[in-house]
């Protein structure tokens, strides 16, 4: 949709019967230029790679932040606007370390079970061009939620994939109570990324934060 199109369907808005009334406010907030900064260094060949398929040869400034503080052990909250490329920042590391190690693994929480799964296709897209097109791709990564068959669920248990894609209630009910039957995958978590943070709040928010204290001390029990 181009810039008349918008002004087009806002001024429909603003003149409708139905929904003027109910405007309170319209504000247009100015594009703000970008601060870019060079991709990391000791990024793996297949990494770059993958960034260069994307048409991506530099970072935001926020990205590059972030992507250093990680691969410092840091803990790190990124809070910026839609589309500014929050993904990549858990992405890069994620997969830098498992192409290094290969007994790395992370686990991916979503509060809803559509952005579970664009995540997982955009991580396997990512995966399979910084390993050539690696047929195993569809390994790298797997959604656990209630809609994961019982049979696969035992397999991820048993054989944990480098990424498990979840939500906060299933590492609650199916994750943490039966910890000794992840214990392949807590003995190698090196990553925990939780998207949509501003989602957990009041008794949610209060939920969450007791979910993520017997996360981390599941974790420490397996090293």
């Amino acid at each position: 949709m181009g810039n008349s199109e918008v002004e087009d369907y806002i001024a429909a808005l603003k003149s409708s019967r139905k929904f003027g009334i109910q405007i309170v406010c319209h504000k247009t907030i100015e594009p703000v230029p970008a601060d870019y900064a060079p991709l990391p260094g000791g990024l793996h060949p297949g990494i770059e790679e993958s960034l260069k398929k994307a048409k991506i040869s530099r970072l935001y400034l926020h990205q590059s932040r972030a992507i250093e503080l990680v691969q410092r052990g840091k803990d790190v909250v990124v809070a910026t606007p839609t589309a500014s490329g929050k993904s990549l920042v858990y992405h890069i590391p994620t997969l830098q370390r498992y192409l290094d190690e290969q007994d790395s693994r992370a686990l991916y929480m979503f509060p809803l079970k559509a952005l579970a799964q664009d995540q997982r296709r955009a991580l396997l897209e990512f995966y399979a061009h910084a390993c050539g097109g690696a047929s195993e791709g569809s390994l790298f990564a797997a959604v656990y939620d209630g809609d994961t068959r019982p049979n696969l669920r035992s397999k991820l248990r048993k054989h944990p994939p480098p990424v498990i894609i979840t939500n906060p209630d299933m590492v609650h009910l199916s994750m943490l109570p039966y910890h000794d039957s992840w214990s392949a995958f807590f003995r190698t978590l090196k990553f925990i990324v939780i998207d949509e943070i501003h989602t957990y709040r009041g008794l949610f928010g209060a939920h969450m934060s007791w979910i993520l204290k017997r996360l981390i001390r599941v974790a420490n029990h397996y090293g």
